[in-house]
């Protein structure tokens, strides 16, 4: 029987073999301030995606052309939800 991988073996085939020895090789310190460099280029990559305007105009008209499908989809379930709550009320479901 093969030996099951951990997470973290799993995860470290994302990775460049440099990458994944010099990380591993880091004290607690040193991985705790990779963490927060980290955590810092995604605040900056979310900050930059929410000031697109390009992708913010795209998002404007997508949001409007999902409306209706949206809306359709809402009142359907609505309805599937009230009759699963009249089944259950009739003790059928």
């Amino acid at each position: 029987m093969a030996a099951t991988k951990s997470k973290r073996e799993k995860m470290e085939k994302k990775f460049d073999d440099t990458f994944v020895s010099e990380t591993r090789s880091k004290t607690e310190s040193q991985l705790k301030e990779s963490l927060l460099g980290y955590m810092k280029e995604v605040k900056k990559n979310e900050d930059l995606k929410k000031e697109d305007a390009t992708l913010n105009a795209l998002k404007e008209q997508l949001a409007d052309l999902n409306g209706g499908y949206s809306d359709t989809k809402k009142a359907i379930t609505d309805k599937m939800n009230y009759i699963f709550e009249l089944m259950k009320e009739r003790g059928t479901f």
